[in-house]
């Protein structure tokens, strides 16, 4: 509760293996991986839809809407407690890390190539244009679509979200 007054938080937060989970997820984004695998639990319940006018198709604002309450949550945040939390619980963390890492690596490297890998990534200005890929749609814009999987995903939640995360993403990584 002294993170946030959100109370979703608390519901995410009572996932088992939280911290192997977080652990895993910054290492995936950092290597430009979807940590959709270890974050199922934000998945949106609504599917994923696109508009189609004419021969264009775009992402559905009911899309990247259904990210609106991990954005919330994430940005209600904050930063120094997050900031102590993660001292508090940095043995536990680089504990975890040394199962999944070469030896003489450090979370703190990743966690920082994580930050920086999601900061790279500008949002498009309106609606980006998508195609049919059998299952799946890809942006029609290559410099979108070349973008690693983790900015593909960062980049799905919408323009307005990936804005208030990226200025929480500073926040954090200067407090940390």
């Amino acid at each position: 509760s002294e993170l946030s007054s959100h109370p979703k938080l608390v519901a995410w937060l009572a996932n088992d293996d939280l911290i192997r989970r977080f652990v895993a997820a910054i290492d995936n984004t950092a290597n430009g991986i979807s940590p959709t695998t270890q974050l199922d639990f934000l998945r949106p319940e609504e599917s994923f839809s696109v508009i189609e006018k004419g021969d264009t198709t775009v992402i559905d604002p009911k899309s990247t809407a259904r990210y609106d309450l991990a954005t919330q949550v994430f940005v209600s945040l904050d930063t120094e407690g997050c900031a102590a939390l993660y001292a508090e619980l940095e043995p536990l963390i680089d504990e975890a890390y040394a199962e999944i890492s070469p030896p003489g690596s450090r979370f703190s490297d990743r966690l920082e190539a994580a930050f920086d890998h999601l900061l790279a990534v500008t949002p498009p200005t309106g609606q980006p244009e998508v195609k049919r890929k059998v299952l799946t749609y890809v942006y029609v814009d290559e410099s979108l679509e070349n973008l690693s999987g983790a900015q593909r995903q960062f980049l799905r939640m919408g323009s307005d979200n990936v804005l208030l995360i990226k200025a929480k993403l500073r926040d954090l990584k200067a407090a940390l």
